[in-house]
């Protein structure tokens, strides 16, 4: 059984959440950063939407994306050079995380 300090846990959520609302405040995308082209400036937010979700899933944390950024990661993801590589990397990330639980 994998033993989690809650504290930390409740603590980096709170975390994450500041940086989130300061990413929301920081970045208006219209529908991407830099208009409807895909940017360099997009790529690490894919990851980070990824782990987001799943962290949010096996750790129950309360992390809220603001609506502008569902819309984001929403457009983002269904870019043709994204889908792809990001069904395949939440597929690693879920087996990553059955592993990590196993202990």
């Amino acid at each position: 059984m994998v033993r989690r300090d809650l504290a930390f846990v409740a603590e980096n959520a709170v975390l994450l959440q500041k940086r989130i609302d300061q990413l929301t405040h920081m970045a208006t995308p219209s529908p991407l950063l830099f208009g409807d082209q895909l940017s360099i400036a997009d790529c690490g937010f894919v990851a980070s939407f990824a782990l987001i979700s799943i962290f949010r899933e096996i750790l129950g944390i309360n992390v809220v994306l603001p609506p502008t950024l569902i819309k984001y990661e929403a457009t983002l993801t269904a870019h043709e050079s994204v889908t792809k590589q990001n069904i395949a990397y939440y597929k690693a990330l879920n087996n990553w995380a059955k592993d990590k639980l196993k202990g």
